[in-house]
């Protein structure tokens, strides 16, 4: 049943005191009430099912809301992909009796009913084509793409279990979610509990597309229900230009666990590797990230919840030979099957670490950026005081992170298990600086350092 919207309505009067007033007249804004519509069978077509609710919403102006209240078989069996969504829709599968959202800090307890069986791969589930649309509590398996954003601005994907079935198995999807180059402010997952996602046993979990401003953000990629044990993606997030990516877990995919390829993109508060709490191993297959290519790519930031990128089984971050202006700050980066951090390209030794050379003309991956040469790090009264030289392009300011390790890496090049601070030196003519960090005494005996 649908109710329509209000039109906008106009008061007048005039004032009867002892002053003349001048007639009045006030425009009130203009409210619209949802348009409801309620699936009350698991049929595939028909009166009450998904589909025909879908077409409905698509008939009418205003913005309209799915409910559900199906009585028998929970499962929708599609015969073909469902129709595209074209006007503004909330899809609200925790209205069905028995499902509830995600009340836990660290994994999901979300109680998902509905749910949307393409059968064989080749069906779309959700395709959206519209602005201000929200796909909420729903189980998607066996389809093409399980989420598909084509168009429109500023959906949201909340609450799902996309590849994930009542078992707690993988029953994927060839995508998880999808968002085209045409799309722009779209959030996937969302800081609130109840928004959290899990997207694992797809063929890839998340593609962010290229359009900008995008946000995945809060959800279990690759994981299962726990965040704590492999249930596997093939890839895990491919992320284009003016993208977040924030606190989420994402671990145990077969390749990489992300993949960046644009510009101006932001990693924060993320588990790569590891498990919702950043302490079990869910190693990813390949490399933890990989930004192959782009500029003003922000891997970690002072101030802001570091990313744990740990028991990868490539490298935990690689920068691609295209790639620019990388940042990486402020990670927890341990216990990864090769280098912590590697810039690809130029002559790299058996552990594909690339050799400083004298004021760092060489170019490829982040300018081939040489490394810190540390002499001592003496502790005396609490204090440990870091001493060491950088050589680099001269006359040029650099920020040197500093991290502490438990152990060495056979490399001769550890990786940043503790931050604990920073410094900035500047070169001189010669491309020559002199570091001196006074940090607070680490109970981890190994220090390592980058600069940027």
């Amino acid at each position: 049943m649908s109710y329509s919207g209000l039109d906008s309505l106009r008061f007048c009067g005039s004032g009867n005191d002892r002053r003349k007033r001048r007639a009045a007249c006030e425009m009130l804004e203009q409210r619209r009430l949802l348009a409801f519509f309620t699936v009350t069978t698991g049929a595939d077509a028909g009166a009450g099912s998904l589909r025909a609710a879908i077409l409905a919403a698509n008939a009418t102006t205003a913005p309209d809301e799915i409910d559900f209240n199906i009585a028998g078989d929970l499962r929708i069996a599609l015969a073909s992909s469902l129709p595209i969504i074209t006007a503004p829709l909330r899809i609200d599968g925790y209205t069905q009796p028995g499902a509830s959202p995600n009340t836990l800090e660290h994994g999901t307890d979300a109680q998902v009913r509905v749910m949307i069986d393409g059968g064989n791969n080749q069906r779309h589930g959700i395709t959206i084509n519209a602005n201000d649309c929200l796909i909420k509590g729903l189980m998607i398996l066996r389809c093409d793409i399980a989420v598909n954003i084509l168009g429109g601005s500023f959906s949201r994907v909340e609450g799902n279990s996309i590849g994930v079935d009542t078992l707690g198995q993988a029953a994927g999807n060839s995508t998880g979610v999808n968002i085209t180059n045409a799309v722009s402010n779209c959030i996937v997952g969302g800081a609130a509990l109840s928004a959290r996602n899990i997207i694992s046993g797809n063929f890839t979990a998340v593609d962010m597309g290229d359009g900008g401003l995008q946000t995945l953000e809060n959800n279990l990629i690759g994981t299962d229900r726990t965040g704590e044990a492999e249930l596997g993606n093939g890839e895990g997030v491919v992320a284009g230009s003016r993208t977040i990516i924030m606190n989420n877990v994402i671990s145990g995919q077969n390749d990489s666990g992300v993949l960046l390829s644009g510009n101006v993109i932001s990693l924060h508060g993320n588990r790569v590797g590891v498990g919702s709490r950043g302490m079990t191993s869910v190693p990813n297959g390949f490399r933890g990230i990989v930004a192959s290519s782009g500029e003003e790519i922000l891997i970690g930031s002072v101030g802001k919840r570091p990313n744990v990128i740990a028991h990868n089984m490539g490298e935990g971050v690689i920068v691609g030979v295209t790639a620019r202006r990388v940042t990486i700050r402020n990670n927890v980066i341990r216990d990864n099957d090769e280098l912590g951090i590697n810039l690809f390209g130029g002559a790299e030794d058996n552990f594909s670490t690339t050799a400083n050379d004298f004021q760092d003309p060489d170019d490829g991956a982040n300018g081939l950026q040489n490394w810190p040469i540390l002499a001592s790090a003496n502790t005396d009264n609490g204090r440990t005081t870091i001493a060491g030289t950088l050589n680099s392009t001269p006359n040029t300011t650099f920020t040197i992170d500093f991290y502490a390790n438990a152990s060495t890496d056979p490399s001769g090049h550890g990786e940043g298990a503790v931050p604990i601070g920073f410094t900035t030196v500047t070169t001189d003519g010669m491309g020559n600086a002199t570091i001196n960090f006074p940090a607070a005494a680490s109970l981890q005996p190994f220090i390592t350092a980058t600069a940027t």
